[in-house]
């Protein structure tokens, strides 16, 4: 499954946020995680080729990982994959979503600014 978010070139907000659940459909119980990091790749570089690899929030109240957009995130049109890499307190990792990727659309904007 695809996740989709659309932005335009330069814009950091809204913010992209993502409600963890498992491929069931039970939500994921995000207490047990520490941190969490945002990873986002454009399509066609290389595996090890990351434009963003940053601090994400977790808001476990809400079941829901948010990202706040930096502007160096934004300034490159093309379609970019992401995925949040959550770690826990013994160093187990998890990565949602757990069933596929989050395809982010940065559109060129009509003032090119």
């Amino acid at each position: 499954m695809i996740y989709y978010y659309t932005t335009r070139r330069h814009d950091t907000r809204p913010s992209l946020y993502l409600t963890a659940v498992e491929p069931t459909g039970f939500p994921v119980d995000l207490s047990v995680y520490e941190t969490v990091r945002f990873h986002l790749r454009q399509r066609g570089a290389a595996l090890d080729e990351l434009k963003v690899d940053r601090p994400a929030e977790l808001e476990p109240e809400s079941g829901r990982i948010r990202y706040d957009w930096q502007a160096a995130d934004t300034d490159t049109v093309g379609v970019f994959f992401g995925e949040f890499e959550l770690t826990a307190a013994d160093g187990a990792k998890r990565t949602l979503p757990a069933n596929g990727l989050i395809r982010i659309d940065v559109l060129a904007d009509v003032n090119n600014a």
